[in-house]
């Protein structure tokens, strides 16, 4: 009897540590790759909207910004590029570490606010957002809001509403 005992309760705990691993890690981890919205993300994405169409964090995740000043200024979208120093394949690199910059289970929010402090301005923010929708198919700004805290997405858009508007 003793070791039926022992094996129930053996059971019962192994059900008990599952439910939590489950609750604090898998499902958690499941969200992030569905994409699935949870409250910290709609947190987010207020701020975002909350931003007035002026505000640096808009332009620099429109991708098309970039082409419209090109445009306005009568010149080509990559000669505009090559003159700060920019080229498709150096977009690219940086498209390419901000994706790797969400981990599975630790992101690299620091390489994420060194890339974007990074860029002259939002111009140049706005071809790495169109890089990385060409690339990869998401949007820039809600692929950084899949794993950036509400507090290091506001520290992202302080740095974008520093950059300079062309």
């Amino acid at each position: 009897m003793n070791i039926e005992k022992i094996n129930i309760q053996n059971s019962i705990g192994i059900a008990i540590l599952a439910v939590i691993a489950y609750l604090l890690f898998l499902k958690p981890l499941f969200k992030r790759i569905t994409g699935e919205q949870d409250d910290e993300t709609s947190v987010l994405k207020g701020i975002s909207k909350g931003s007035t169409s002026k505000s640096g964090v808009t332009k620099a995740f429109d991708t098309l910004y970039f082409a419209k000043v090109a445009n306005d200024k009568g010149k080509k979208p990559t000669e505009m590029l090559k003159a700060y120093g920019y080229k498709a394949d150096k977009l690219i690199q940086l498209a390419n570490a901000l994706y790797d910059a969400k981990g599975i289970v630790n992101d690299d929010e620091t390489l994420v606010f060194n890339v974007f402090s990074s860029l002259p301005n939002l111009f140049v923010a706005s071809a790495l957002a169109f890089t990385f929708k060409q690339t990869y198919k998401r949007d820039l700004q809600s692929f950084l809001q899949s794993f950036l805290n509400e507090k290091e997405y506001r520290q992202l858009v302080k740095i974008l509403n520093n950059k300079k508007a062309l």
